[in-house]
């Protein structure tokens, strides 16, 4: 009977297991998300997954996680679809350019010492 309990338990704690790795969400920065990772999105092709590249590229980083309804293409259902699975940071290759600028300004200062 303990065996069967045992074996009963531990069936209960990997379906438990497998259960709660589904409900683990990858959020997607749309800031500087690849064309390839922005597709990973349900509905989200690979002609709106380029729209949305091009437009970061062309204004700049999105403020938003509702500014994608500017890009043709993402309209307010598609948008409420996958909004749970977005976020908002800081665009990697912006970040990278401001610490370098932050570095350059660094060292003048140290020349002047």
């Amino acid at each position: 009977m303990k065996n069967i309990v045992f074996v009963v338990l531990s069936l209960m704690l990997c379906v438990a297991s497998v259960h709660s790795a589904d409900a683990v969400t990858i959020r997607v920065n749309i800031n500087s998300a690849t064309v390839a990772e922005l597709q990973q999105l349900k509905g989200i092709g690979a002609k709106t997954a380029q729209a949305i590249v091009q437009y970061r590229n062309t204004h700049g980083a999105f403020k938003s996680v509702q500014d994608l309804q500017r890009v043709k293409g993402v309209g307010k259902k598609k948008l409420a679809h996958i909004e749970h699975e977005l976020e908002v940071g800081e665009d990697k290759h912006e970040h990278e350019h401001k610490h370098e600028h932050e570095r350059e300004h660094d060292d003048h200062e140290h020349e002047d010492d």
